[in-house]
C-alpha cells in the first residue's frame, strides 16, 4: 500500500492528473489508477519509468529503503558546485583559453537554462 501512496503523492506534488501521467507513459489512467489505490504493483522497468518521471527514487517510492525522495544513484550539482568546477577549469575553446568574463558568460548561460528548464518542468 506504500508504493501506491507515494505514486499518488509524487503525482500531486507535481500537479498532474492521473490521465495525463497515463498519456505521458503510454498507460490507461484505470492501470494507474490501480497503481496508485495498492491494487496492483508495477513491474520493475515500469517502476523505474515511473521514478524518472516524477524525478524521485525507486527507494522512496517503495518506502523500504529511504525517506529521501531524490533520485540515489546520481547527485545533481548545486549551482555553487557548477560556478565553482568553471571557475577553477582550465577550458580552451578553439585552442584559446577562457578568460575570467568567457567563464562568467558560461555559468550565466547554464543558469538561464537551468531557469528554462525549471518552467518547461511546471507547464
Amino acid at each position: 500500500m506504500a508504493l501506491g501512496k507515494r505514486l499518488r503523492q509524487a503525482r500531486e506534488e507535481k500537479g498532474w492528473t492521473q490521465t495525463y501521467v497515463a498519456k505521458m507513459l503510454g498507460l490507461t489512467s484505470q492501470a494507474l489508477s490501480n497503481y496508485e489505490r495498492g491494487e496492483r504493483d508495477p513491474d520493475t522497468p515500469l517502476l523505474n519509468r515511473l521514478a524518472k518521471f516524477y524525478e524521485v527514487s525507486t527507494d522512496w517510492l517503495l518506502n523500504g529503503k529511504s525517506n529521501n525522495k531524490s533520485i540515489a544513484d546520481s547527485h545533481e550539482p548545486t549551482h555553487a558546485e557548477i560556478e565553482k568546477v568553471i571557475r577553477d577549469a582550465q577550458i580552451n575553446f578553439d585552442g584559446a583559453p577562457l578568460t575570467d568574463e568567457d567563464k562568467e558568460d558560461v555559468i550565466g548561460f547554464i543558469k538561464m537554462a537551468l531557469r528554462m528548464k525549471k518552467r518547461k518542468q511546471q507547464e
